[in-house]
């Protein structure tokens, strides 16, 4: 549901995929959560994708180009 409302791209992972929760923090995502990057005055949530991933985030949005990805977080 979540690539079809955005019109996204699936990098890695299952489409079938079961999503918890959601944030934009990267210090409170739990397992399967949806991260959303916030592009923010002084900081780029972009720059902690690899972290929340690492974490057991199930996916993330992202308006940038995530170079790598399919390999990264498979």
């Amino acid at each position: 549901d979540i690539l079809k409302v955005t019109n996204g791209k699936l990098l890695s992972g299952s489409e079938n995929a079961y999503i918890k929760g959601a944030t934009t923090n990267s210090r409170e995502v739990a397992t399967m959560d949806l991260f959303v990057p916030i592009i923010g005055e002084r900081v780029d949530g972009h720059n902690f994708i690899s972290q929340v991933m690492e974490a057991g985030a199930g996916c993330t949005l992202s308006e940038k180009e995530l170079k790598n990805a399919a390999s990264t977080y498979a």
